[in-house]
């Protein structure tokens, strides 16, 4: 017998001749036990609750198995939707953690009282998302600057409605990249999930450019989308090289050489003043991306190689700031002797 038990048979005893007060008592104590046996189950279920939100702190797949089978305090979903391999078909819980936690906050009666925390809910999703075949909602899209590594998450493409599934933890993949490098890969931190597209141009590269992205658990066929990377910087032009005459300005030729820029704010083109080379003597670029000035001396051996620099606009997933494109400019005239 327990000491809530053992206090009330005791009392019981001791008041058993006084039968009006002997009934008040009884009632009294029969509280008092219901309190105490009350508060033993709450703190029960508290340290348990810790217990398993200490494993669930870090939110991955294998987290939402436990959650999903055990659940917090002895609640879980498995309780009333039983294998997620057969509930995940119509439940729109997969990878799907806000209606997680809209479920449970609008009152189901047997989760009543239940904390999840958002790493919960998330781990849940993921792990539900297991049984259900991936979806990518939506076109994936990105921009970068020329030679900059950009990151693009594409989660928020996959996870919509509920009606998609996670990928398992080797399911995110991409094909080969066109005009530069691509990697995958999945990003779990508290409680969100990022599925992170990194993709960097090969220098100076300017266009668009390519590649598979795929989402994929072994449930169904694999979710398979096309990136397409829209890459900032300086277009190549003609004339390349450009010619200028020694003691002729530039701008009185032709064909004149003026550099045009994709997502290049105005007025920001310049040129390096050494490397790969010097510009001829004389000539230069102005900040809307001419040649320009009188050169005084032929280049020596055929056209140098120069650079021009501008900065970028626009380039929402790698940051903006320097692009470049190499030029050939020739001087051409006689040599003083």
């Amino acid at each position: 017998m327990d000491l809530p038990s053992a206090l009330v048979h005791f009392l019981s005893q001791r008041t058993a001749g006084a039968q009006g007060r002997t009934g008040r008592v009884w009632l009294a104590l029969c509280r008092l036990e219901g309190a105490v046996r009350v508060a033993r189950g709450f703190v029960t279920g508290f340290l348990l609750a810790l217990a398993l939100g200490s494993a669930a702190h870090a939110q991955s797949i294998s987290d939402g198995i436990t959650l999903y089978g055990v659940g917090v305090g002895g609640k879980g979903c498995v309780n009333c939707h039983g294998a997620a391999s057969a509930a995940a078909t119509n439940n729109l819980a997969s990878n799907n953690p806000s209606r997680i936690l809209n479920a449970i906050n609008g009152g189901i009666s047997d989760m009543a009282g239940l904390v999840v925390s958002d790493k919960e809910a998330m781990s849940l999703a993921l792990f539900i998302g297991q049984f259900k075949t991936p979806a990518i909602t939506s076109a994936l899209t990105m921009r970068v600057r020329s030679g900059v590594s950009g990151i693009k998450d594409i989660y928020p493409q996959i996870q919509g409605n509920g009606t998609g599934g996670a990928a398992s933890a080797a399911g995110f993949t991409a094909g080969a990249a066109s005009n530069g490098t691509r990697s995958v890969a999945q990003v779990g931190a508290s409680s969100t999930m990022n599925y992170n597209v990194t993709y960097q141009s090969t220098s100076q590269f300017q266009g668009t450019a390519t590649f598979t992205v795929s989402v994929d658990n072994g449930v169904g066929t694999a979710a398979s989308a096309t990136m397409t990377a829209t890459v900032l910087g300086i277009l190549d032009q003609s004339p390349n090289p450009a010619v200028a005459i020694k003691g002729r300005l530039y701008n009185a030729g032709s064909p004149l050489y003026t550099a045009t820029c994709s997502g290049c704010s105005a007025g920001s083109f310049s040129f390096d003043p050494t490397s790969p080379n010097p510009f001829p003597a004389g000539l230069g670029i102005d900040s809307s991306g001419r040649v320009v000035g009188t050169p005084t001396a032929p280049t020596t051996g055929g056209p140098v190689t120069v650079r021009i620099r501008a900065t970028s606009s626009g380039a929402t997933d790698s940051g903006d700031g320097e692009v470049s494109k190499d030029l050939s400019i020739q001087v051409v005239g006689i040599t003083s002797s």
